[in-house]
């Protein structure tokens, strides 16, 4: 145990990291409310390896209501046999809704997995009006 006091924290920092919690909100909510289709934050998606980084990045440029398949998301990375791996990046995805990892579905058929559950998944695509089921 330390009797010093503990280091501030930069207040800059503090400052930089609370707006933008409060922009990503402000994105969520129109995004929740219908009136936002794609969101425009500076993600940081450094957490993951680098194949996951680039699912997520991939996954990212899924435009609002058109799902693709796992399939099409490891061709994209130049890895066509990599469906199931791409799977289980998207299942390790930090930021979900913002990176759109449930507009990524089965290629022939079926949800696919969403760490949310499949309610959430379901509502996320009809919301967008992608539910193809």
């Amino acid at each position: 145990m330390s009797l010093q006091p503990e280091e501030p924290r930069s207040l800059a920092i503090d400052a930089e990291a609370a707006a933008l919690a409060a922009e990503a909100e402000q994105q969520l909510r129109e995004y929740l409310a219908g009136t936002r289709r794609a969101f425009d934050l500076t993600l940081d998606l450094s957490s993951g390896s680098a194949f996951q980084q680039a699912t997520w990045r991939a996954t990212c440029t899924v435009p609002f209501g058109l799902p693709v398949a796992y399939g099409e998301i490891a061709a994209q990375l130049g890895q066509p046999q990599a469906a199931r791996a791409v799977g289980q990046a998207l299942k390790r995805n930090p930021l979900l809704i913002l990176v759109p990892c449930h507009r990524v579905v089965r290629m022939h058929g079926g949800l696919g997995g969403f760490r949310a559950g499949d309610a959430a998944k379901v509502w996320l695509l009809k919301h967008e009006g992608a539910l193809l089921l």
